[in-house]
């Protein structure tokens, strides 16, 4: 039996190493989670994210041009934990 797909897909722009080449990664999303990751798109806010050298994610929230909210965690399962974290830390923000 295969698993269905959720079509709640969080996009995020990934920057690549060593060179910060861009690639688009999705993270699969509740539905809640991805409408409220779109309201925030709406207001002109990138969602981002890089892995780093200490087999970290960085993930960050950028509206006009500064980091508003930020998640580093280690590479694996809790990744889409922080997602719900981003969002809320950058719905306290925008919102």
């Amino acid at each position: 039996m295969r698993l269905q797909e959720s079509p709640y897909k969080i996009k995020f722009t990934q920057y690549l190493r060593p060179h910060g080449r861009q690639q688009t990664v999705e993270f699969d999303a509740a539905p809640d989670m991805y409408l409220r990751a779109q309201k925030i798109i709406g207001l002109g806010a990138k969602f981002e994210a890089e892995i780093l050298t200490t087999n970290e994610v960085s993930l960050t929230v950028n509206h006009n041009g500064e980091d508003i909210a930020i998640e580093v965690v280690p590479n694996g399962p809790g990744v889409i934990e922080a997602v719900g974290r981003l969002i809320k830390n950058t719905e306290d923000v925008l919102l």
